[in-house]
Order: structure tokens, then C-alpha cells, then sequence
């Protein structure tokens, strides 16, 4: 009778040590990939971060329309004041895991100008739970309290302490987390639509003609237009034909445009279009950070976005400060509506 002959595992071991090495090899090499991608993305981000101007004062940043030879506004200065002071006391900052909330800072510095103050504010709040994106305008005339610089208009924190103070003041006022913040200003503005290929805008026939004066050959008309980034800066800007609060809506507009055309890159166009637009930003964010924030807004193209002014509403009017026009608002009834907003309180 034949002995049978104990089987000779060691072959099929041998394959899934194999199967199991050239695994681990090509994770490693992926895990190497993403790295040296990211580091070259985090390359690219705009040094040093602009951390203000301390030795500004107030009168360097106030544009000649916005001056008016009246007195100053003292009784509602006060009731701002002491409406911020009891806000703080009783309106906690809300944290909620599910919403995140980057600040989008539009600057009007160029160049090596430090003066530069932030022309647009926009609050871009994802709320994972809802799921809903929210773009929230501040304007830029609120008379807040600015840390260490007393109160004044709140693009001037800004200048006074970079994006940094901005945050502080707009956390510190309306009573809003800012997880993170991104900034460009006007030229780099107007390179990131037009490495998208434009943004589609509409157009009344106010804002046709205001447009027409300086780019006459544009062939612009009342409806939607494809718009470069000069001109869509310029519709950003607009404030003569109507106010402030009506570029605010402006600038909504173009930033949610923006954000609808990115969606419909392709990989490699958002590629190619990071590599160009990251060296003309300035951000808190690491490149890693970016990276994720990039992935993430894959998952959130379907999210609707709504909008909202700050002030809203029936909630302010035009005072004069140091013979400046700044806003009065109702503290209180602001931040109540942001909160809803953002967190559905």
C-alpha cells in the first residue's frame, strides 16, 4: 500500500504572500502620489497671509462718496452699541458639527498695496444635515465693534488685522462660527472665471447700459450673457444705478454662478484650473485641507443654495459716523436670522 505523502502548502502560501506584497507596494505608491500631489498643490498657495496694517487709521479707508458734511448719529450709535453688548450675553455661538462655514473675502488691495479693504464678504455654509449650501452677503458699511480698534465699518477690520480680525469681528458681532477663510482680490477674481470659461450672468437694462459706457464692443443685452472676468468684476461693482445692498445681490450672483460652473469640470479641468488660481489666494487652509475641501464639493454640487443679505430687511438704516455713512441695524433680529439660515434655528 502506497504512503500518501503530506501536500506541499508552501507554493499557494508563497502566491498570497506575493498577491499580498504587490498590494501593499501599490498603496504605498498611491499613498506616495496623493502626497506629492498635495504638497505641490500647498506649493502654490499665496505667502505671507496679510495680517493688516495697525498704523491705519480710519480716515485712510473711507472713499470720498461715502463722506457727508452732518452730524453724527449718536442716539442710534448707542442703541448698535448696547444691542451688541446684550447679543453677547444672551446669543451663544452656535456649534454644530454638520455646518461648516467658510469666509469668502473679495479684496480691493493690488498689487503691493496694504490699504486694501474687504470689498465683499460672503459667508459659504454647507449644512450637511439639511443639505443645503447658503451664501450669505455681509455688508460692508455695518457699524460693529472691531477688537482693539473700537467701532467703525466692518470691511475695516480687514485692513486693520487681516483676515484674522475680520473673523474675530464677524464672530465676535453676529454670533457665527468662521471655520475657515479664503481671499483673492480683484485680479485674481477675475482670472478664476476666466480659467472656467466665463460665468453666465442676467442682465436688466440698467445694468446693460451702466456696463455698455465702459465696454461698448462686449455686445451686451438685457437676459442671460456669458461674462469674462473684467466684466463680471465690473457687474460685481456696480452701486451707482441702484445701492449697496443691490451689489451685494451682484456679487452673490457671480459667486454662485462660479460655483455652479465648477461643478461641471472635469478632473483634470479642476486640476489644471487649482494650479492657476491657488497661487492668486490667501488661505487659512493647508493644501491637504484643500484637497478635501475640493472632494467634498463633489458631494455637495446637488445641494441647493439660497441666499440672504445681511442686513436684512426692514432692519437698518444709514447713520452718520465721524461724517462717515455707515449702517444702523437691529442686532438682535440679524443674527436670529443668520442662525436660521445657516443652522435651521
Amino acid at each position: 500500500m502506497k504512503k500518501h505523502l503530506p501536500q506541499n502548502n508552501k507554493q499557494p502560501r508563497s502566491k498570497w504572500l506575493l498577491f499580498g506584497g504587490v498590494t501593499a507596494g501599490v498603496i504605498l505608491i498611491v499613498a506616495v502620489a496623493i502626497s506629492l500631489y498635495v504638497n505641490s498643490l500647498v506649493n502654490l498657495v499665496e505667502e505671507p497671509e496679510f495680517t493688516g496694517n495697525t498704523s491705519i487709521q480710519e480716515s485712510d479707508l473711507i472713499e470720498p462718496e461715502e463722506t457727508v458734511d452732518a452730524p453724527d448719529s449718536t442716539e442710534e450709535m448707542k442703541q448698535v452699541e448696547s444691542q451688541i453688548e446684550e447679543v453677547r450675553q444672551k446669543i451663544a455661538i452656535p456649534q454644530d458639527k454638520n455646518v461648516y462655514n467658510i469666509l469668502l473675502i473679495g479684496t480691493d488691495n493690488r498689487g503691493n498695496e496694504v490699504n486694501g479693504r474687504s470689498d465683499a464678504m460672503i459667508i459659504l455654509s454647507v449644512n450637511k444635515k439639511t443639505k443645503q449650501i447658503s451664501l450669505v452677503s455681509l455688508m460692508r458699511g455695518l457699524y460693529v465693534q472691531i477688537p482693539g480698534r473700537g467701532y467703525g465699518m466692518l470691511n475695516a477690520s480687514y485692513s486693520y488685522g487681516g483676515a484674522k480680525l475680520l473673523r474675530q469681528t464677524i464672530e465676535d458681532n453676529l454670533r457665527v462660527r468662521i471655520d475657515d477663510y479664503v481671499s483673492i482680490n480683484f485680479g485674481g477674481f477675475t482670472k478664476a472665471i476666466d480659467l472656467v470659461g466665463g460665468v453666465n450672468i442676467s442682465l436688466t437694462q440698467a445694468e446693460v447700459t451702466h456696463l455698455t459706457k465702459s465696454y461698448p464692443d462686449a455686445g451686451l443685452k438685457v437676459g442671460t450673457n456669458r461674462l469674462n472676468g473684467t466684466i463680471a468684476l465690473a457687474f460685481a461693482r456696480i452701486r451707482k444705478i441702484d445701492s449697496d445692498f443691490k451689489r451685494t445681490g451682484r456679487q452673490r450672483e457671480v459667486i454662485e454662478a462660479l460655483i455652479k460652473k465648477m461643478t461641471t469640470l472635469s478632473v483634470s479641468e479642476l486640476d489644471a484650473t487649482a494650479r492657476q488660481l491657488l497661487p492668486l489666494v490667501k488661505t487659512n487652509l493647508s493644501g491637504s485641507a484643500l484637497v478635501k475641501l475640493a472632494v467634498d464639493g463633489l458631494k455637495y454640487k446637488n445641494y441647493p443654495i439660497k441666499q440672504l443679505m445681511l442686513p436684512i430687511p426692514d432692519t437698518h438704516k444709514m447713520i452718520v459716523v465721524r461724517g462717515t455713512q455707515m449702517e444702523w441695524f437691529d442686532v438682535e433680529k440679524n443674527v436670529n436670522a443668520l442662525h436660521k439660515q445657516l443652522y435651521g434655528q
